[in-house]
């Protein structure tokens, strides 16, 4: 066998080829991943029309579309929901050349998940059946969106991505993961599942949903300072070319003369309707960069909080100064109409630095009541096949468990009986505190 001599040229050529080998990301959206041209996926849910008629005037507008069509149970099982628009949201994607990317919910949380993810035969059932999925219906990839589990599977959720992203980069497709936000690393609560370093290695994009604040009193549901300081947080921990920014596209209405009713969930252009109707003005809370209103309503006083398309954008920017590849917006449907008229933001003038923390503006938050319902349509319809081409990615690296705290005081905390049974901590400052906290989603 002939020798061969490495060369100080060569040496170094070799070194630059493997590190931009492994730090780049396995596979891309599309070419448009700068502060000037924004990633922008946007989600979809079968149970509003509403939904697909923004689809279908939007789609023009948006690199990536998550449809929310499957669920996971705590046996591994993956069910297909059922969407009337099924075969015209494949058509429709893919000759517009949006990715597919559709969203895996967990139907099951807590410990009633534990099996899916600890499990190994049970894991890799799983894995197994999402790559099935992907490859008999042309996917471009998936999107995985497993809330509300038990911080104590912290290791098998990574473990499970791991294994995932392995089988799918195989196949050269895209895995994008949604994940809570949090300004600081947690180990207890609804985000401690969430190892955002050992995440951040295996999934070609990470979502942040930096949305779903809470619904125990009148606020904004992505108030910026929170927005800014988990923002920033998973940019520590994660490359920030592989995270796309959630933000949210609707509000909630408040009685504020009775406290104990739930807030009803609104759209924007539903709460902006609502301002008009009854003569109230919307103004913008500098603090949380959302506005709101109040408006009577036969005797009753109501507050109500949105995210109107400047709310949106404002939000966006926080992500594309850290050098977030995009944005991620909740859900389609709910939007306001003028935030299609510059559907890629740039920059504030000012850049946040890296190492941003949150400095929050609004006192603690109490226990929320879950977030109101809406019920999944029941249509079926077969599914089609496209031809999708994308470059073979490298392997994934293998999980990167973490230790877990002696003390759990989220989980000490008891709920009433109509809260969801996980919660999550606000972060240090004046938001700290404990916040129950129900699947936010799949539910708006």
């Amino acid at each position: 066998m002939p020798s061969f001599r490495w060369s100080r040229q060569t040496l170094g050529l070799f070194v630059l080829v493997t590190v931009a080998a492994v730090a780049w990301p396995h596979c891309r959206l599309s070419g448009r991943a700068s502060a000037a041209s924004p990633v922008r996926l946007a989600y979809y849910v079968t149970y509003d029309d509403r939904s697909f008629a923004s689809l279908q005037g939007h789609v023009a507008e948006i690199d990536a579309l998550s449809p929310g069509w499957y669920r996971m149970d705590g046996s591994g099982n993956l069910s297909l929901v059922a969407d009337k628009h099924f075969a015209e949201i494949k058509a429709l994607t893919g000759a517009s050349g949006v990715k597919l990317l559709p969203l895996v919910q967990c139907a099951e949380q807590g410990a009633a998940f534990h099996n899916t993810l600890a499990d190994a035969p049970t894991r890799a059932s799983a894995v197994a059946s999402i790559r099935a999925a992907v490859s008999a219906n042309g996917y471009d990839g998936i999107q995985i969106d497993f809330e509300g589990v038990d911080a104590a599977d912290r290791p098998h959720l990574t473990a499970f991505m791991a294994e995932l992203c392995g089988a799918l980069h195989a196949d050269g497709k895209i895995v994008c993961q949604a994940v809570d936000a949090k300004t600081e690393e947690r180990f207890t609560g609804w985000t401690g599942a969430f190892d955002y370093a050992a995440l951040g290695q295996h999934n070609d994009y990470i979502v942040l949903m930096a949305y779903g604040y809470g619904t125990s009193k009148p606020q904004s549901t992505s108030p910026y300072a929170w927005v800014s300081g988990s923002a920033a947080y998973a940019a520590s921990c994660i490359p920030p070319s592989k995270v796309l920014i959630g933000i949210a596209w609707y509000g909630y209405d408040w009685d504020l003369s009775t406290p104990a009713a739930r807030p009803v969930a609104l759209t924007a252009p539903d709460a902006m309707a609502l301002a008009s109707s009854h003569g109230a003005t919307i103004t913008r809370d500098e603090a949380t960069k959302s506005c709101m209103f109040r408006y009577s309503d036969g005797g009753s006083t109501h507050e109500v909080w949105l995210e109107d398309a400047g709310s949106a954008r404002t939000k966006i920017a926080v992500g594309l100064d850290l050098g977030f590849a995009g944005w991620a917006g909740w859900r389609l449907g709910h939007e306001d109409a003028a935030f299609w008229q510059d559907a890629a933001p740039t920059p504030s003038p000012t850049p946040l630095p890296p190492t941003a923390t949150a400095v929050p503006p609004t006192p603690v938050p109490d226990t929320p009541t879950p977030e109101p319902t809406y019920a999944p349509a029941t249509e079926t319809s077969a599914p089609d096949t496209p031809t999708v081409e994308l470059s073979t990615p490298t392997p994934s690296p293998s999980p990167t468990p973490s230790a877990e705290p002696a003390s759990d005081p989220c989980h000490a905390a008891v709920p009433s009986a109509d809260d969801d049974p996980f919660c999550r901590y606000v972060d240090s400052g004046p938001f700290a505190g404990l916040v129950a906290r129900g699947s936010l989603g799949p539910q708006l």
